[in-house]
């Protein structure tokens, strides 16, 4: 992909609407991809407190998704692979990993330098400045500069950039890249002020990664340039700048005065909205199209030797076997990742939207507070809890207090204090409560919900079925129409070789033959050696006959059809062809049969070229295998659709002079279905027939 020139290819609009209609797909992709690692995996809770084990596992397991989604995706809807989409390499281009630190460290200096405010350390251990270092280069650095790098500088392109020219691309990229980001944070966007300025800001960033990965031939210098900018400009864990500090940071730069054009937008943690990094977004678009300038116009040409299938190959049989393997194998993983991410990702939407939304469990939730207020029940008053939850028809509730779990209406017995810790990775909609032993978090459900993640499983079961069937059968048709081309560019091969030797072996034959004749003009009849000049004679004869019979057969099949002459009665289409083969017959001493036909008013289309070959080989035929002892019958055949000709003669003594190779015959049935018509040859012990059938123009003619 990354290579070709910035041209506006020719295409219609229908085809660019069908890029569009990727773009939801494309979206859905993005929002249940990030659901998807929430909710399937339930690390977000779980694996921060585990350390950065737990970010490591965390990180590879959130890359892994993006790839499978981006694989897939490519793969079987794009019909593409990752190398043709920018995935290759180069992995670092130096001028772009420079200017990732230099931007980053003019944009911070310029914080530090001339704008008013304080530089405090987090007052942080040793473990904890560690942890941060890490979440911020590794998870809210790197793991994001990929997500959104493999999705929107290509994924996105690769739809577009087919249709589109370069600028267009980049431009619906960047606008698709914003409108998504923008759409994650929509709920600290509350007015129209915010949202515009966030968009051009995410637009400008965008516009920026997308140009770099043009010019660089690859997303990954854009990859590094955004997760360096991510980790250390001012908005992660290592040095935060801002008005406001509510987060730990191994630094922070507290801002004195609160100014959009310094301080971004306040509330969202969001400094690439400010000034200094606007203007560092545009600098970097300026650098990345004066580089695409300087080479022409052009992409830089970053060619990558793809070797497909070379994996598969190791494991699987390079045959026919191998290759349904593959497909159902690409198939079935596929559908299952499709499958999977269908329904966590949907899961986790329909958890947020009811986390959000849904007011039945807080009133339950505030019920259950009145309800241990009144009858002065503990949270963990086992006999009261589960008599309440009888009553208001409640399927699951569960106390915690500090993190700690102390009632469970699903855990038979008592438990231990500090044993189990609150379940939180599942968006659990917590409400606090009084209870007689004092507050307490309640999770209380109803199983509402249940019905609607029941659908949604079903649902995404159909879909990985459809889709796992949908690669299988895809695959197998494509395999399938390589193997026609295949075997249709053999053919072409075959037959332009065979017509090649053909017409070459034509003029050292015509030499040939006018040599033999002069020999036998020099030696007399009756010798021993006009005997066997006469034979070799006799034997190139038929050599020149069969190469010519080879020729036509190959320049008859390779014209695929026959341009027809207007309708005409069958009268004059046969007539004159029939009267000349009965001469030639009569000539060469054979008795004809042949009485006077019944010419009816019927149409025929006929090809006259054909026409006089297929007469041409019938006499020839006629001339070297039938018996001139008995006579050849000539008879018209007529049929409500179609008319025919029937010859039929007797065969000659079988003999090493009267085999033939049945070319001839081959050539008559080739050129009869050209004509849109048909020809018959059988051979029985008393003698041979052939009848040649035309379609009637009334009824199979336009």
């Amino acid at each position: 992909m990354y290579g070709e020139r910035d041209i506006v290819l020719e295409s219609t609009w229908s085809e660019k609407g069908k890029a569009l209609l990727h773009v939801p797909a494309v979206c859905a992709v993005y929002f249940l991809m990030h659901a998807f690692g929430e909710t399937a995996l339930m690390l977000p809770y779980s694996l921060y407190r585990a350390g950065i084990p737990g970010l490591l596992l965390y990180l590879c397991l959130e890359l892994l998704n993006v790839w499978a989604a981006v694989y897939f995706y490519s793969r079987y809807i794009l019909k593409t692979s990752v190398l043709k989409i920018g995935l290759g390499k180069p992995f670092f281009v130096p001028y772009w990993c420079s200017a990732a630190v230099i931007l980053t460290v003019l944009i911070n200096g310029f914080y530090l330098l001339f704008i008013k405010g304080e530089l405090t350390g987090g007052n942080l251990g040793l473990r904890k400045q560690l942890y941060l270092i890490f979440s911020s280069i590794f998870v809210q650095g790197l793991r994001l500069a990929v997500m959104d790098g493999m999705l929107f500088r290509s994924l996105v392109p690769a739809v577009f950039l087919k249709r589109f020219s370069t600028r267009g691309a980049a431009f619906i990229s960047s606008v698709l890249y914003a409108v998504m980001l923008c759409a994650a944070e929509a709920g600290s966007l509350w007015s129209a002020d915010r949202l515009f300025l966030q968009f051009l800001a995410l637009f400008l960033r965008g516009m920026a990664l997308v140009l770099v990965s043009f010019e660089a031939g690859s997303i990954w210098p854009s990859v590094m340039l955004d997760a360096v900018w991510r980790a250390f400009g001012g908005d992660a864990q290592i040095l935060h700048i801002d008005t406001e500090q509510t987060f730990p940071a191994v630094f922070t730069y507290t801002l004195a005065h609160d100014n959009w054009i310094t301080a971004g937008l306040s509330g969202t943690f969001s400094l690439n909205t400010a000034l200094p990094a606007l203007a560092g977004y545009g600098a970097v678009i300026l650098a990345a199209v004066w580089r695409m300038k300087a080479r022409q116009g052009a992409w830089r040409s970053q060619r990558t030797r793809q070797t497909p299938g070379r994996i598969r190959r190791k494991f699987l049989p390079d045959d026919l076997t191998g290759d349904v393997l593959e497909h159902l194998l690409g198939g079935t993983a596929a559908g299952m990742y499709l499958m999977l991410l269908i329904y966590f990702g949907g899961r986790n939407l329909m958890q947020q939207y009811f986390f959000s939304y849904n007011t039945n469990e807080a009133a339950l939730a505030d019920e259950l507070g009145e309800y241990a207020r009144k009858h002065h029940v503990a949270a963990d008053n086992a006999r009261a809890l589960l008599s309440w939850a009888e009553d208001k028809g409640v399927e699951e509730l569960m106390t915690a207090r500090e993190g700690w779990l102390i009632f469970n209406a699903a855990y038979p017995g008592k438990i231990l204090p500090e044993r189990r810790e609150m379940p939180a990775g599942l968006w659990r909609p917590w409400y606090y409560a009084e209870f007689a032993d004092g507050g307490a978090d309640v999770y209380v459900s109803t199983g509402f919900d249940e019905k609607y993640y029941q659908l949604l499983f079903a649902f995404s079961a159909i879909a990985g079925f459809t889709a796992c069937l949908g690669v299988v059968t895809s695959g197998m048709h494509r395999q399938l129409l390589e193997k026609e081309q295949m075997e249709q560019q053999l053919r072409m091969a075959q037959e332009k070789l065979v017509l090649g030797m053909s017409h070459d072996l034509r003029t050292p034959m015509t030499g040939l033959l006018a040599y033999m004749e002069v020999i036998k003009k020099q030696e007399p009849q009756g010798s021993s050696v006009r005997e066997y000049v006469d034979k070799a004679y006799d034997k190139i004869l038929q050599m020149k006959d069969l190469s010519d019979q080879m020729f036509e057969y190959f320049l008859i099949d390779s014209q695929k059809s026959a341009v027809l002459e207007p309708p005409e009665e069958i009268s004059s289409a046969l007539g004159d062809y029939l009267s000349e083969l009965c001469a030639l017959l009569d000539c060469s001493g054979f008795r004809v049969n042949m009485q006077m036909p019944e010419w009816k008013p019927v149409y025929i289309q006929v090809n006259t070229d054909y026409l006089g070959r297929i007469i041409n080989n019938i006499f020839s035929n006629l001339e070297k295998y039938a018996d001139k002892e008995q006579e050849v019958m000539i008879q018209m055949i007529y049929e409500p659709r179609r008319t025919g000709i029937l010859i039929q003669n007797g065969m000659a003594q079988a003999g090493t002079d009267t085999e033939g190779t049945g070319i001839g015959v081959k050539n008559i049935c080739l050129m009869m279905e050209q004509m849109g018509g048909e020809a018959q040859a059988g051979m029985t012990p008393e003698g041979y027939r052939m009848i040649l059938y035309f379609p009637i123009c009334g009824q199979n003619c336009v």
